[in-house]
Parts: C-alpha cells; sequence; structure tokens
C-alpha cells in the first residue's frame, strides 16, 4: 500500500513541474476545482481554469522575478484523514532556487488531497507566508474576491 507521504510528494512533485512549465492541463490533473488558496495575509477560491491559469502565471513570474529558475517542494509529514483513505492532509517546505542553491529562507505549507475521479486532487493549500512577499496568489484576483465578498457581507475565517 502506498503511503500518504508519498501519494503527498507525487502531487507536490507534479504541480510543481507543471506550473513550472505554465501546462495548465497538468495542474488540472492534480488540483480541484474550486479550490482553496490562502497565505497570511490573502486568501482565494479558484473556481475555474481561466482563474487557475492567471493564478500560476502569477505565481511562475513572480518566482522568476525573485530571480529563481526552479523551486522544490518537500513534503514534511502526511497522513491519511478518512478511514477510507480518500483524504490527506500534510505539511511541506517550499524552497525557492537558483542553481539549485537556495534564494530565500523556506516557508512551510499545509495541504489537504482528496481522491475522486481516479486521482489524488489538492483542494486546500495554506502558505504560512505573506503573499505580498511570496506573490503565492495572484493580487488582483485575491483582491477582487475580496471586495466581492465585502460587499455581500460575506466573512471568510479560515480554519
Amino acid at each position: 500500500m502506498v503511503s500518504a507521504v508519498a501519494i503527498y510528494q507525487r502531487n507536490l512533485d507534479a504541480v510543481s513541474a507543471a506550473l513550472w512549465a505554465r501546462d495548465l492541463a497538468s495542474v488540472l490533473m492534480h488540483i480541484a476545482l474550486p479550490n482553496y488558496m490562502g497565505t497570511n495575509d490573502a486568501d482565494l477560491v479558484i473556481c475555474s481554469p481561466d482563474e487557475m491559469f492567471i493564478v500560476i502565471n502569477d505565481f511562475r513570474d513572480q518566482m522568476a522575478r525573485q530571480g529563481a529558475d526552479g523551486y522544490r517542494r518537500t513534503c514534511v509529514q502526511a497522513a491519511f484523514v478518512t478511514p477510507r483513505r480518500t483524504m490527506i492532509t500534510g505539511l511541506h517546505e517550499t524552497q525557492l532556487l537558483r542553481n539549485g542553491e537556495p534564494l530565500r529562507p523556506p516557508y512551510l505549507n499545509r495541504m489537504t488531497l482528496l481522491r475522486a475521479q481516479g486521482r489524488w486532487l489538492a483542494f486546500r493549500l495554506e502558505a504560512e507566508a505573506p503573499n505580498a512577499e511570496t506573490g503565492i496568489l495572484s493580487a488582483d484576483l485575491a483582491e477582487a474576491q475580496r471586495r466581492e465578498m465585502a460587499q455581500r457581507d460575506v466573512h471568510w475565517q479560515p480554519g
């Protein structure tokens, strides 16, 4: 039986390679929609492939602006949440790289995966880093969504 850590790491590796290559179709093979992403200072629910395309390109561009020529995400821990082994939650570290060397201190992320459509799909990611520094989330999309929710008096409380 494949371990939760191995499944989690495979998802990290597949999404990281696809994101770096700007391959939306491959990203969507490993990420559920809608998808929640949060940082210390921003939240975003991505509901469509078009929104995901914007988010992955903005994040990729932000990493390049910081001087990165690659990045690595490494599972620190992961475990099955449900007895049926259809959900995994875990923790991983993200490291921006230039010539294989760290550009800045790593940051931690919590991610949840769900087994659906015969695949493991990430549907929740929370980065322990400020979006203002890392650019994980598209700032324009996150701000537009925040304004829309405020107009509708919806208050998001990530948990």
